[in-house]
């Protein structure tokens, strides 16, 4: 995959995600780790992630974005409403925070890539994918994680 079209793939996902991360929508939906993952092996079968001029730095910089985008993956999951309907359906949406939470991601990768060209480092596009897929992945894990503790709704008095 040339490195327009990764780059494109990337700003696509993370439109939709957030997106789709403002919409009420149901926790635990079966293909919500689908694209994540499909995200991480097209950035992992792109290859070239370590610069072997800068090889250490490049590992360093890889390993640094990926810890990052754990962590703002578990951020956005702790930032999202979850909540149980009245017949015990669990649901989720963002808030502000998560949107916060999101330019957080997006301007910490673009430190790495500035602090990679600055050393440079010859960065390639597929970091991007996998760093983002990543965070996802991470955060619909934490929010199933969240939800399943969630009290059920209180059970109905029966009055006799």
């Amino acid at each position: 995959m040339n490195e327009q079209l990764a780059i494109l793939l990337a700003l696509a996902v993370l439109a939709l995600s957030i997106y789709r991360q403002m919409r009420t929508r149901p926790v635990g939906e079966g293909r919500a780790l689908v694209l994540p993952l499909v995200l991480i092996a097209l950035g992992a079968a792109q290859g070239h992630l370590v610069d072997g001029d800068h090889a250490a730095l490049s590992i360093w910089l890889l390993a640094g974005e990926l810890v990052v985008g754990v962590v703002l993956g578990l951020v956005r999951a702790y930032t999202m409403r979850i909540w149980r309907d009245e017949s015990g359906r669990l649901w989720r949406r963002g808030t502000p925070w998560t949107i916060a939470a999101w330019i957080v991601a997006i301007a910490t990768r673009a430190g790495f890539v500035a602090a990679g060209i600055s050393a440079g480092v010859a960065l390639e596009t597929g970091s991007i994918l996998i760093f983002f897929g990543l965070s996802l992945v991470v955060q619909a894990v934490a929010v199933v994680a969240r939800a399943r503790s969630t009290a059920p709704p209180a059970a109905a008095t029966v009055k006799a």
